[in-house]
């Protein structure tokens, strides 16, 4: 039992009583460690608040845009000291990425942001005279014998921690308000629910400025009083094993990641690899933050079985931004629980189970029981009904991890946080999401809001719309519907756009798919699973002019939407039966799915080797280029077109790591791993990279 009422005794009473005991463990590039005590982190946080609090009062916004490091866990908890309310975030990789970032400093009314000194000038040259309106404080400004200077603040359990913000940029951002009381309550809920204590050390690569990671990971692990090992997102997507391998090198207890993760590493790590691993030590494995499928569980259980991996370790989660973080789960060393049901009766929001062993039903992962001290409700969306078991509705929640609001956003916070049920009972949080109730295991079945999740990360359909209809002077200014749907590889983005009427005579379809396929990489690093270009006044609209997202993801599915072109990525098992479809010659039906970048079939065609040494070596790069091209998409190798863009070779924001991991690891030598959006083409790419071999 916890006693201290706030995040800030409890460090500071671990600094006293466990103050050699690890904390943070940092990997740099992976691999490399760095430890840090309680009692040193306690000193670094105390000197860093001592100094924020030279330039703002207690009570004021702080923006964080820290790299992946100890800075970025010092800098947010030096919040909490101060009294100060932090709100965490990514630090841009280019221009394009400030519009959010300005938007959430004028929101907050930020009094000072902090970064690295290698950010600092690059931000202040991005924001411009904006910059003037608040302090830039550098992390390097920042002296360890300012911590004698700090004194503890009073700190009001109801007063505000930190603000969460959502994923959004064209739209009005939304701040989660955190509390002090919310945290320490769902650190309790959490720490029960999974079972947790001072022995359960923790291995992370999640970012800290979301919600999985800096609450599920970071903070979990030292309101336990154990240390967690912690590595850069881009460590592990460069390369995976680096994960599962702090797992096993730190014999680590406790771990999470969203779903693609776990398929990551079932695809990525090689059977020499496996073989120096013992994952035995890992009792606890949360899957959370996108939807849960249960095929890739299944094969990350089976593929590290030989590794010591317990199918019983694998855990699932769910949880909010908006209720601190965890609302359900799982039963520690219980394993995953899926349900089989009908999904035709599951559309119709009917739950009909049937046996585990059907084909034809659908297989949906439970995501345990409500945690303690919390009411949850399945309700009617419309007419707020409770329903009962085996009924699906939306997900309700009340209880004193629900957090306060959405920052300066009264509306949105009635709507969202202020719920009533039809007997006047709440208030209530609105999760947006649908699910059920079965045997006391909560299922999510599907989304109200239209947020869309890849790769754990939260997308406005209005976001993405934006930059399609900006991509392309064809492209009518705000009729697109962008919505996701299921696919073998998870839950993937289609977008469709009006093109407009002048244009469509004259219309390159090429030209105007591959606009909208680079400003959705260079700008959200997402790759779409498919862009559909509409004929005029055909996206579904309701009689007000609204978007309607969900008959348009309905029509798209049926193959019903007024098509002018359509591409769409196909996976290796669809390109098996698409081949089989049409005649040699014969072009592709409306519904085909069109090949994805620029692979051919077969081998490439032969090449002479060239005499000079640097154009051998940029014909060795191309030719590992198709290589590693043609083996992401499970076919042979292809030839490079060095005029084609990056975004044509189909890189997310995962992908594009992975390759710059890949490409150094060819090369023999480090490359950052935002390469890929570094050049505008392989051409561009090609040349900076035998510069720099020179």
């Amino acid at each position: 039992m916890i006693a201290q009422s706030n995040f800030v005794d409890l460090l500071r009473w671990r600094a006293a009583h466990q103050p050699n005991d690890p904390a943070v463990i940092i990997l740099e590039d992976g691999e490399r460690e760095t430890v840090y005590s309680y009692a040193e982190l306690d000193g670094r946080i105390r000197a860093y608040a001592a100094t924020l609090l030279e330039h703002a009062r207690p009570g004021d916004r702080v923006v964080l845009l820290q790299p992946f490091g100890i800075d970025f866990v010092v800098s947010f908890f030096a919040c909490l000291y101060a009294n100060l309310i932090g709100a965490p975030m990514y630090p841009p990789r280019n221009p394009k990425h400030m519009s959010r970032i300005e938007t959430v400093i004028a929101d907050a009314g930020t009094r000072v942001v902090v970064t690295a000194e290698k950010s600092m000038y690059k931000i202040q040259e991005w924001l411009g005279e904006e910059a003037k309106a608040f302090h830039i404080l550098s992390n390097e400004e920042v002296r360890l014998e300012a911590a004698a200077a700090w004194r503890p603040q009073p700190i009001d359990p109801a007063a505000l921690a930190y603000l969460q913000y959502t994923s959004g940029s064209t739209g009005s951002p939304k701040g989660v308000m955190v509390s002090h009381l919310n945290i320490m309550a769902n650190l309790a809920q959490l720490a029960h629910k999974l079972g947790l204590g001072e022995t359960s050390s923790f291995v992370s690569w999640l970012p800290i400025f979301h919600d999985m990671g800096l609450v599920s990971s970071l903070m979990i692990a030292l309101y336990v009083g154990t240390h967690i090992v912690m590595m850069a997102p881009s460590s592990f997507a460069q390369k995976p094993f680096r994960w599962l391998n702090a797992i096993s090198k730190y014999r680590g207890r406790v771990t999470g990641a969203p779903n693609f993760a776990f398929e990551l590493c079932t695809r990525k790590i090689t059977e020499e690899q496996k073989a120096q691993m013992d994952l035995s030590c890992l009792e606890l494995a949360y899957c959370a933050s996108e939807p849960i499928n249960p095929a890739i569980l299944e094969r990350f259980a089976e593929t590290f079985a030989p590794c010591g991996l317990r199918r019983e370790a694998l855990y699932e989660l769910y949880g909010l931004a908006e209720a601190t973080l965890i609302v359900s789960g799982g039963i520690p060393n219980a394993g995953p629980v899926y349900c089989n049901l009908d999904a035709a009766a599951l559309q119709r929001h009917q739950v009909v189970p049937l046996p585990p062993e059907d084909p034809k039903g659908y297989l949906i992962a439970g995501c345990g029981q409500s945690i303690e001290n919390q009411r949850l409700v399945i309700v009617d969306p419309e007419t707020h009904r409770p329903l009962g078991e085996s009924e699906v509705g939306e997900v309700w929640v009340a209880g004193p991890h629900v957090s306060q609001g959405y920052w300066e956003k009264p509306k949105d916070t009635e709507e969202t946080l202020r719920a009533h049920l039809t007997n006047g009972e709440g208030p209530f949080l609105r999760t947006g999401d649908l699910g059920f109730v079965l045997r006391g295991e909560l299922y999510i079945a599907g989304r109200i809001k239209e947020i869309i999740i890849i790769h754990g990360r939260n997308f406005y359909p209005q976001d993405i719309e934006h930059t399609v209809a900006e991509s392309h002077t064809a492209l009518a200014p705000t009729d697109g519907a962008a919505f996701s749907v299921d696919t073998p590889a998870g839950e993937r983005l289609v977008v469709t756009h009006e093109v407009q009427r002048v244009e469509r005579r004259q219309l390159d379809t090429d030209e105007v798919i591959g606009a909208i396929r680079q400003a959705l990489f260079t700008e959200q690093e997402l790759a779409p699973y498919a862009i559909v270009l509409l004929k005029p006044a055909s996206v579904p609209k309701t009689s007000s002019g609204k978007i309607q997202r969900g008959v348009a993801r309905r029509k798209f599915l049926e193959g019903t939407l007024e098509v002018l072109a359509e591409w769409r990525e196909i996976s290796p098992v669809e390109e098996e039966l698409a081949e089989a479809r049409p005649a040699e010659g014969e072009a592709p039906g409306r519904g085909q799915a069109a090949r994805t970048g620029p692979a051919s079939r077969g081998e490439p065609a032969a090449v002479s080797v060239p005499a000079d040494p640097k154009q051998r070596r940029a014909q060795e790069i191309l030719r590992w280029l198709g290589e590693w091209g043609g083996k992401r998409v499970g076919k042979p190798a292809f030839a490079v077109d060095p005029r084609k863009k990056m975004s044509e070779y189909g890189l997310d924001s995962i992908g594009a790591v992975e390759f710059a991991g890949d490409l150094a690891d060819f090369l023999n030598r480090p490359l950052p791993p935002t390469i890929a959006y570094e050049f505008q083409n392989i051409q561009e790419l090609l040349d900076f990279l035998l510069q720099d071999e020179e």
